[in-house]
């Protein structure tokens, strides 16, 4: 059995690493996007009993929640892959 180390993530070539710029080009898109989740959550409350009321409606909650659901992944993600690039970096976790 060897003994292996792992790199430094200063020490992987950059094409072997995540290109979290491809998620959110800065840290001020991302957290632009944690301030626009906390503003849809309010107007998901605003569709709460009015789905059935018309197709309008309907469609306008489905259109809310899919903006939310997507945008809420992508921050997700991207805070998941950016503590992982290098666990020293408190920074990023």
């Amino acid at each position: 059995m060897s003994n292996q180390t792992l790199a430094h993530r200063s020490e992987v070539p950059i094409e072997e690493t995540w290109n979290l710029e491809s998620i959110f080009a800065t840290l001020e898109e991302w957290q632009a996007a944690i301030h626009e989740v906390e503003g849809l959550i309010p107007k998901m409350e605003q569709h709460r009993g009015k789905l059935a009321e018309s197709a309008q409606s309907l469609a306008k909650g489905i259109e809310t929640t899919e903006k939310l659901l997507m945008l809420a992944t992508k921050i997700y993600v991207y805070t998941g892959l950016a503590s992982s690039v290098d666990i020293g970096d408190q920074g990023a976790a």
